[in-house]
């Protein structure tokens, strides 16, 4: 992909400099337009089974990518258990000194098409945020920093 990089790599600038004017603003449509690329691939019934940070691409024209489908499929079961496996592998590679719980908060109510949550999409952030704590434990056994706790 010409002139991108993977979001693993490098967010956006406004990210890591907040005196850039509108940062604010910017980190806020950011987030929303990434919940828009999760929440149009997932409406497709596709799931990713890798949707890292490092599988989204930006170009310097602010255009999303999403890489590695060779692993997405269509699953007739257990479907909703494959969303959350995705939405919790972007909440996991998300740099948490970077990316807020504001900013996942903002993500998860714009995926989920609400202002206000409901008790079944606050059920759905918590098997997200279990999720991403089992794949933190697994990396923290072999001596490694989960991004999302940095």
């Amino acid at each position: 992909i010409a002139n991108a990089q993977s979001l693993e790599k490098k967010l956006p600038e406004y990210f890591y400099d907040t005196s850039i004017a509108d940062a604010n603003t910017k980190r806020r449509d950011f987030i929303e337009r990434l919940a828009d690329l999760a929440n149009q691939f997932h409406a497709t019934g596709l799931r990713h089974r890798d949707f890292y940070l490092a599988h989204i691409f930006l170009t310097d024209t602010d255009q999303f990518y999403v890489i590695d489908l060779q692993r997405a499929f269509k699953p007739s079961l257990l479907a909703a258990r494959y969303r959350v496996k995705d939405i919790a592998q972007l909440h996991y590679s998300a740099p948490g000194k970077y990316i807020s719980c504001a900013d996942r908060l903002r993500f998860y109510r714009r995926y989920l098409g609400r202002d206000k949550l409901t008790r079944r999409d606050r059920i759905f952030i918590r098997q997200v945020k279990a999720k991403a704590w089992k794949m933190a434990d697994h990396d923290i056994r072999h001596g490694k920093e989960a991004p999302f706790t940095s």
